[in-house]
């Protein structure tokens, strides 16, 4: 099949590594991709890098009849047999580019949330060509329907995936952890992520400083950074390492910054927690499950559902660090339920989560 995927962010996040790894893997299964991209943007340069064809055209906002048109013409000259789109602002320019292309489907991931309803005629108009509006998780599905005016039968989940090759626990290694300083029986708990208030670090510090007075083999992982140019972010990472030396914690929490590559990271922890406020999906969730490490997550968004409310992981209120220090302790005092969720977490990933099985369910889905 031909798939034309577009995306028109100049960021670099999940989801602009999402069309990458789309890229990938379509292409691993001798299918053809072109990405329609912003000039010299992180994605445009991620995909070149990878030898994937790319088009680049200046981004394009709603009404942009140049950029429609000139779209129009290369979907009828290539004959794609789908075009992806990971933003649904894109629609207003691609729907009306498709109109009375019928053998070319056009099908959106929604990787974000909406809390403004579009069930007005022009949105109405634009979402009609809509053939599969792909979500995340069913949560996701619930909260968006209210939203949006998309028609019966529209709706799938397809998740993020990760490939369960390279993340996985043989990547656990005594070397790794004694390079940070981790003794034998030292307990990692790790974080990874951008630095960031909704991302909760400082909850899980507040948390992790109360049970550390008890649990003396308790050690903390930060890794990431905030995003360079946001001083918001930026204070708010100061803060948290004045924190730390407040609670005389410098020997027991250890920053190691951005890490590009987290599977050996995180199979080399003894816990992962995910202390955001919100969370759509919650990919590092996964690559911990299928890394075999149980997983400390809060009730947020998707959270619960792909830790299938606690029976694949732990569950605390977001924003409550007190909560949170409460799970903490009873994970290090129960070895053996935590190991159990560990392993169902891990059977989990690679039967609902692995790359491939999402790879089937997505290309089922569109040759209905």
């Amino acid at each position: 099949m031909r798939f034309l995927h577009i995306c028109l962010s100049e960021s670099w996040g999940g989801l602009e590594m999402a069309i990458l790894k789309w890229n990938q893997i379509l292409s691993e299964k001798g299918h053809k991709n072109t990405t329609i991209c912003t000039p010299n943007s992180p994605l445009a340069e991620a995909l070149k890098e990878e030898a994937f064809p790319v088009i680049e055209w200046d981004s394009a906002l709603y009404f942009a009849p140049d950029f429609t048109w000139k779209l129009r013409k290369l979907v009828k000259q290539k004959k794609y047999d789908v075009v992806v789109l990971q933003n649904l602002r894109d629609l207003w320019i691609v729907s009306p580019a498709l109109y009375k292309i019928k053998k070319t489907k056009l099908v959106g991931f929604c990787q974000m949330l909406v809390n403004v309803k579009k069930k007005d005629p022009l949105h109405q108009l634009v979402y009609r060509r809509l053939d599969h509006l792909l979500t995340l998780t069913d949560w996701q599905q619930g909260a968006l329907s209210p939203y949006l005016p998309v028609r019966d039968g529209i709706f799938a989940t397809i998740p993020n995936f990760v490939d369960t090759r390279v993340y996985h626990p043989h990547h656990r290694s005594e070397n790794f952890r004694y390079k940070y300083g981790f003794s034998e029986d030292d307990f990692v708990i790790g974080i990874i992520g951008r630095i960031d208030q909704q991302k909760g670090q400082l909850e899980l510090l507040k948390a992790f400083a109360k049970i550390s007075k008890t649990f003396t083999k308790a050690q903390l992982l930060i890794a990431g950074e905030p995003t360079k140019g946001e001083p918001q972010q930026e204070n708010y990472f100061s803060h948290i390492k004045a924190q730390v030396t407040k609670n005389g914690l410098d020997k027991k929490v250890h920053f190691i910054g951005f890490q590009k590559e987290t599977n050996v990271l995180t199979a080399n922890l003894d816990l992962f927690v995910l202390a955001s406020h919100q969370e759509t999906f919650g990919y590092v969730v996964v690559e911990a499950m299928a890394s075999g490490v149980p997983v400390l997550g809060t009730k947020a968004g998707g959270v619960p559902e792909i830790l299938e409310n606690g029976d694949c992981g732990f569950l605390c209120q977001p924003k409550d660090w007190e909560d949170m220090a409460n799970q903490l302790e009873q994970i290090l005092t129960q070895s053996e339920e935590r190991e159990k969720k560990a392993h169902r977490g891990l059977e989990r990933a690679r039967s609902f989560y692995d790359r491939e099985k999402v790879y089937q369910r997505f290309i089922k889905l569109i040759k209905k």
